[in-house]
């Protein structure tokens, strides 16, 4: 995937998305942008250093397919991972980075709540 044309939000960010290279074209770009969004509501949290997320795909015979999402985060109050599966792409993409927000969420109310 190409990142030359990261929005400059994400951009001075080590970013990363795997395991979507053999996904339909139109599936990826929708994955990214999600991605992406997702990343630059988690910046305005907290300063982001780092995002990778990788998506493996299961297919045993049949003719669905199984995605599992692994995302994680670097920020400069810690790490954050999150994991979450679901037979569309893109609601475990969703999924994933929902968690991870809300993750980021709770360590920024607490931060917030210790000033």
């Amino acid at each position: 995937m190409d990142y030359s044309d990261l929005p400059r939000e994400v951009e001075g960010i080590d970013f990363r998305v795997s395991g979507i290279q053999e996904e339909d074209p139109f599936v990826r770009d929708a994955v990214y942008s999600v991605v992406v969004d997702s990343v630059k509501k988690l910046t305005k949290m907290l300063p982001v250093s780092h995002f990778s997320m990788h998506i493996k795909m299961h297919k045993e015979g049949g003719k669905r397919t199984k995605y599992s999402t692994h995302a994680s985060i670097r920020t400069d109050v810690g790490e954050f991972f999150a994991k979450d599966h679901d037979w569309d792409i893109m609601k475990a993409t969703k999924l994933v980075l929902g968690k991870l927000e809300r993750e980021v969420y709770r360590k920024e109310e607490k931060m917030k709540d210790h000033s």
